[in-house]
């Protein structure tokens, strides 16, 4: 598929199952690096050669991470006037924030409109993926946290977005500027 038909094909998205479609066919879990290298998969190299990238990379390159996955999804739920919560969820201790080149953490997003919230991923994750429909935030929240249920370490924090250019360390601590004193950390 070519740069012009994959920027089409995203500007005429025109419902949350076509915008799970267009991420499911289209772009693939990984990053690009700083040298422009594509990493497919895998984020090996994570630490020292991530910076978060751009819309129009995701979309012309067709490779993201959870990040750019949920910035393209939510700039589309954007376009069609939903309110747009992004959260980053870590799912580690905080000295273990990336583990053997894992990041411990995942980006999502929740979109809101006339007493619908929905919530869209295309992950490899069963559990996660789809298009899943709530009547609340909270209900959405209450979805996403119960997916992590058996977690040690989990903490959910809402950022108001996700920044282009940090690397993986500078986004971490963008993510944890939002954490407030009594953010709910949620431990079972």
């Amino acid at each position: 598929m070519g740069i012009l038909s994959r920027i089409d094909d995203y500007n005429h998205i025109s419902n949350p199952y076509e915008l799970y479609d267009y991420m499911h066919e289209n772009v693939v879990y990984g990053y690009v690096d700083i040298n422009h290298v594509m990493h497919r998969k895998y984020l090996t190299g994570i630490e020292t050669m991530y910076k978060t990238n751009d819309l129009v990379t995701t979309i012309t390159v067709g490779v993201g991470s959870c990040l750019e996955q949920a910035a393209l999804i939510g700039s589309v739920f954007e376009r069609w006037n939903y309110d747009v919560h992004y959260y980053v969820l870590f799912s580690g201790p905080e000295d273990e924030l990336i583990k053997d080149g894992i990041p411990r953490l995942h980006c999502i997003m929740l979109a809101e409109k006339d007493d619908k919230v929905l919530f869209v991923e295309s992950s490899a994750n069963l559990k996660r993926n789809g298009v899943h429909q709530f009547r609340s935030i909270d209900d959405g929240l209450s979805f996403i946290d119960n997916l992590y249920d058996g977690n040690e370490y989990y903490k959910r924090i809402e950022v108001d977005r996700f920044p282009v250019g940090l690397g993986i360390f500078e986004f971490i601590d963008y993510a944890k500027s939002f954490e407030k004193e009594d953010e709910k950390i949620l431990k079972r």
